[in-house]
C-alpha cells in the first residue's frame, strides 16, 4: 500500500516522500498509547529520520503519519468510543512529537462477518469529522469484499492494497496542496463522506 501511496502523492505535490515504517501487524490500539513501547519506537524512528535528513541538507516541508489499524480491536469487541478516545490520545502524542497531523486510511469489513468492524469504522469516521489533527483519506477498504479483493477474512489482495494506497496518496496530496478536506464516497454507508470541520 505504501508504494501505491507514494506513486500518487509525489507527482501531485511535486515533492519527494520519505516513508518511515513503524507498522506492527495485528496490534490493538492499547499497544499504541503514550509512553508505550510501540509509540515510543515510532517517535524515535521519526526523530532519527528527521535528524538524518536535516543533517544531510534536506528540507522537510510536511511531517505527517498515515494510520490504518483497528481490526484487532473490533475482533476483541472494543467499544467505538473507547477506540476513538485512544486513537485521539495516540495522535495527540505524535503531534506533540512534531508531526502535523494523522491521515487515516479507514479499515474495511471482515470478509465473512460484514458488520463486525462497523463500530470501529464509525469511530474512525467520526473522529475525522470532529478532530482537526485527523483527516480521513480513504474508505476504499470497505468495498474490497464485495469486489472480490480479499485473500482471507482479514487481508486484501495486492490489487486491493494498490487501489486503497493510491486513493489515500491522492487524497493526502490534495489535502496538503489545496488545504481542503477530502470528499470521499463511503461504500459502507453508500453516501458521500463530508467532513463537518
Amino acid at each position: 500500500m505504501v508504494s501505491a501511496f507514494a506513486m500518487e502523492y509525489t507527482p501531485i505535490t511535486n515533492r519527494m516522500m520519505i516513508g518511515v515504517s513503524c507498522s506492527k501487524g495485528g496490534t490493538s490500539i492499547n499497544l499504541w498509547q503514550p509512553d508505550g513501547a510501540f509509540l515510543n519506537d515510532a517517535i524515535s524512528r521519526y526523530h532519527t529520520a528527521a535528524s538524518w535528513l536535516t543533517d544531510n541538507g534536506y528540507t522537510i516541508k510536511h511531517k505527517f503519519m498515515v494510520w490504518c489499524q483497528g481490526e484487532t480491536d473490533a475482533d476483541h469487541g472494543m467499544a467505538g468510543e473507547e477506540y476513538r478516545t485512544k486513537l485521539k490520545r495516540m495522535i495527540d502524542a505524535m503531534v506533540s512529537a512534531g508531526l502535523e497531523r494523522c491521515y487515516i486510511v479507514r479499515i474495511g469489513c471482515h470478509r465473512d462477518h460484514p458488520t463486525l468492524y462497523d463500530e470501529i469504522m464509525l469511530a474512525q469516521t467520526d473522529l475525522c469529522r470532529t478532530y482537526s489533527n485527523a483527516v480521513l483519506v480513504s474508505t476504499r477498504f470497505a468495498s474490497m469484499a464485495a469486489e472480490g479483493l480479499m485473500k482471507d477474512p482479514f487481508h486484501y489482495t495486492q490489487k486491493g492494497y494498490n487501489i486503497t494506497g493510491a486513493d489515500a496518496g491522492r487524497n493526502t496530496a490534495l489535502h496538503i496542496t489545496l488545504n481542503q478536506e477530502p470528499q470521499l464516497y463511503d461504500p459502507k454507508s453508500q453516501s458521500l463522506y463530508l467532513s463537518r470541520k
